[in-house]
């Protein structure tokens, strides 16, 4: 090895050996200055709770109190004087076991059916005012004119009212309808009945050129009987008759049925007394507990035979068939009442 490397060498040893010192001293020094670095004192409790900062006062926005959404009011389960013989309704009606009447409870439902006009009789009217009540009928029937729903106070035309409104897809024809045009109401003017398996009555006011609905019968089972009285029959086992006043307000039902479903095939007869205004007819206490009493539609059945059955609605019947018969010369299609005029029907 040359001279000169040599010196290099030892320079390059010795200048290591500097640099390693002045290290070692920095950090000798750095850690001796830490260890002297004062720890403070601990704060007290006090001083470790920061001072509260008091929250700025809001005054609070009023709010509506909400308004309770309406319950609907239960409608309580009327029961029958008697306990044991009320029942949740007909169908569970002991039949099996089911007591006839007596001879003084069948005297007094005897006398309440007497008394009952079943037969209806369909009256005219003026028989001159037919030709501009039939215009105005058409107008209505044709949806020119709307009529009030008077419970509503409400108009609406025909195609978009009850049975008698277009289905789906299906466009409003008055064609398809069955037509009534005698006086429903007694008022001496004729009332247009609609039947498409519903009835509804309209009545025209000459007074403020306008149109109403008188009433509606909105099952398939209720039939027009005549003026001011509608029938009700179900499957030929459940009968009844309504009358009402001018204003087409109930103001007598009776109901009578013959049960075979829940009685096992064994047909049993039922009675209900007569309901005016509403209300039943009294019924004598000693009468009522022969009845059973049906919480569904809070009325008394009393059991007969099929002789005193008979006997006692055997006018019903009549009525019926004759009433079925009259009510034919009022019934018309949309040709015959619209398109002949009424001398042709009156005539017919």
């Amino acid at each position: 090895m040359n001279k000169s490397k040599k010196i290099i060498i030892v320079c390059s040893a010795i200048l290591l050996l500097l640099v390693s010192i002045l290290v070692y001293k920095k950090i000798y020094l750095f850690k001796e200055q830490d260890q002297n670095i004062p720890t403070p004192a601990p704060a007290s409790t006090a001083e470790m709770i920061p001072e509260e900062i008091p929250e700025p006062e809001i005054t609070p926005t009023p709010t509506e109190t909400p308004t309770p959404s309406p319950t609907a009011t239960p409608v309580p389960v009327v029961k029958g004087d008697i306990p044991e013989r009320s029942y949740k309704s007909h169908s569970e009606f002991p039949y099996e076991d089911m007591e006839y009447v007596d001879d003084e409870a069948f005297a007094f439902l005897r006398e309440a059916y007497e008394a009952i006009d079943f037969y209806g009789e369909f009256e005219t009217g003026d028989e001159e005012l037919y030709d501009d009540y039939i215009k105005k009928y058409r107008k209505l029937v044709d949806n020119e004119i709307p009529f009030t729903e008077r419970e509503e106070e409400k108009e609406y035309y025909l195609s978009e009212y009850g049975n008698l409104g277009a289905y789906g897809d299906d466009e409003y024809d008055p064609h398809e309808f069955t037509y009534y045009l005698f006086d429903m109401d007694g008022d001496n003017t004729p009332e247009l009945c609609i039947w498409n398996y519903a009835t509804y009555v309209f009545k025209y006011d000459t007074a403020s050129d306008s149109m109403s609905l008188w009433n509606s019968f909105e099952s398939p089972n209720e039939f027009i009987h005549g003026t001011k009285m509608v029938r009700w029959i179900w499957d030929g086992m459940r009968f009844g008759i309504y009358r009402f006043d001018e204003d087409g307000k109930m103001i007598f039902d009776v109901f009578f049925l013959v049960e075979a479903t829940w009685s096992n095939g064994n047909e049993t007869y039922m009675l209900k007394v007569p309901s005016y205004n509403g209300k039943p007819i009294e019924i004598p206490q000693e009468i009522k507990e022969q009845a059973y009493f049906s919480e569904e539609n809070s009325s008394y059945h009393f059991k007969v035979t099929e002789e005193q059955y008979d006997q006692l609605t055997g006018d019903y019947f009549k009525a019926y068939e004759q009433s079925n018969e009259e009510i034919e010369k009022f019934s018309y299609l949309y040709d015959e009442l619209f398109e002949t005029g009424s001398s042709a029907i009156l005539n017919d």
